[in-house]
């Protein structure tokens, strides 16, 4: 059976439409997450909305009993298509596994996010949701 995560499961309460993530046997469906600095602001630094993208994605991971090392899939969202090198810098350094990865550039409805990344992960064997 799927298993969902709740905001509150990593700490956070939201009002949003979606789930964090969902788990199915040993697999982790994670949403985007996005670069969001702890008050909510957003830096106009796509390098520092990255890392701060996969920090918050690791963990929702791990609070799904997962982590970015246990990535099969990526998906990568960028407002601006020419800074996927920028992208890519801090991408490798969280990611040096190289999952497979798609990458598209998109027109956010918040014009202050540069960067949202969504994965799929497999469960640690001894964790549980």
């Amino acid at each position: 059976m799927a298993e969902k995560l709740s905001w509150e499961d990593i700490g956070e309460s939201s009002n949003a439409v979606l789930s964090p993530a969902w788990a199915y046997k040993d697999l982790v469906f994670a949403s985007g997450s996005l670069g969001s600095e702890a008050d909510g602001s957003f830096s106009k630094s796509v390098e520092r909305q990255t890392k701060l993208a996969l920090q918050n994605l690791d963990k929702v991971l791990r609070a799904a009993g997962s982590s970015l090392d246990n990535t099969l899939k990526v998906v990568v969202f960028i407002k601006k298509p020419k800074d996927v090198n920028k992208v890519n810098s801090i991408y490798a350094k969280h990611l040096p596994h190289k999952p497979a990865r798609s990458c598209f550039g998109v027109n956010f409805p918040n014009k202050k996010v540069l960067v949202e990344i969504e994965a799929i992960a497999f469960k640690n064997p001894k964790a549980k949701l």
